[in-house]
Order: structure tokens, then sequence, then C-alpha cells
């Protein structure tokens, strides 16, 4: 059985986590929070039309993480919010070239 590992050394199954009733996942009455919603949408643009993403979406999703903390809660300054918007910008620009790596080499996914 394929598995990841966290930090703790815990292996995680692929069969476990697609496990929709055990996350409480129900794809029929599924409904995305508000940085779901700004995350999908930052992601779908980096993914396809970066220069569309326009200030007011960039500062949306920063104001959600200095009003509302990281994913843990915790509270995020100025600095830690511009530093989660690199990274996150880092992440979309590592997929894009992630995919047009596995494109080139057709890799099938």
């Amino acid at each position: 059985m394929g598995g990841i590992c966290r930090g703790s050394g815990e292996q995680i199954s692929f069969e476990r986590l697609s496990n929709r009733e055990e996350h409480g996942l129900d794809p029929n009455h599924f409904q995305l929070t508000h940085r779901q919603e700004l995350l999908m949408n930052f992601a779908a643009k980096a993914g396809h039309t970066p220069k569309n993403i326009t200030d007011e979406e960039f500062t949306a999703l920063k104001n959600d993480f200095l009003e509302h903390g990281d994913h843990s809660g915790n509270p995020v300054d100025e600095k830690k919010a511009e530093e989660i918007m690199v990274v996150l910008t880092a992440m979309a620009a590592m997929m894009v070239a992630n995919n047009y790596v596995n494109d080139i080499l057709q890799v099938e996914v």
C-alpha cells in the first residue's frame, strides 16, 4: 500500500486520504471557504493568465491572512503576510514549471 510520511514518521495511506467520509467531505454538498475561493482564484490565474491577477485580488488574499491568521489560526503581521504571498506565488510558478516538464517529456500523470 502506497503512503506518505509526515514529520512524525507516521505513514498515511493514499487510500485513507481519498476516503471522503472519514474527512467529512461530501462532493454533493461541498462548499469552499472564503479563503479557499481566494486561493483557487489566485492559483487558476497564476497557472493560466498570471498577468490577469489584479492588485485587488492579490491584496484580498493577503488581507485574509492578516485578518484571520495562517492555516493554524496563528496571527500574521504584514511581513509574514508578504512572505506567505511570496511562497504561494513561488509554489504556483513551480507547479506551472512541473506541468511544462511533464508535457515536454510526455509524462502520464
